[in-house]
């Protein structure tokens, strides 16, 4: 069983994404991370969000979601962030996490792990939703990216 949430951890507000990864017994998995919890700052972004989790069929785990400033400032980006089953980033997609520097207020909400027959590769896809401008009152538009898994 894994979780994601966030966890403040500074006097000015810095939050970063957590993972828990519990036993059957819902006791924590102290093989994962540090003593069962992994944590990520993203680029020492104060606001940060994760939304959705899925786990890949060789046990990597993907956490999409938003990042910014501030909670207040409403300026979300959308991001990606992939886990070794120890824990770890995984190096080897991005550097670990990356951020989507287009649109507006763009936050993902949902992801899904795809395999296609006719492609050797397998695909992430990651659905949300950005807006125009910072106001709740400007256009809401869906949106769907899809990224390999490698």
């Amino acid at each position: 069983i894994v979780t994601i949430g966030r966890i403040d951890t500074g006097p000015n507000g810095e939050v970063a994404i957590v993972l828990a990864r519990y036993k059957p017994n819902l006791n924590l998995d102290k093989s994962f991370g540090n003593n069962g919890i992994a944590q990520l700052r993203i680029n020492n972004l104060s606001y940060s969000l994760p939304l959705a989790l899925a786990i890949q069929n060789d046990d990597k785990i993907i956490v999409a979601g938003r990042v910014g400033q501030s909670f207040l400032a409403n300026d979300y980006q959308q991001f990606l962030a992939r886990f070794m089953e120890s824990g770890k980033l995984d190096a080897s997609f991005r550097g670990g996490y990356f951020i989507e520097p287009e649109g507006y207020n763009h936050q993902a909400a949902s992801i899904s792990l795809l395999e296609f027959q006719n492609r050797k590769e397998k695909t992430i896809v990651v659905g949300g939703f950005m807006r125009d401008c910072p106001l709740s009152t400007c256009p809401t538009y869906g949106t769907v990216r899809v990224y390999d898994q490698d």
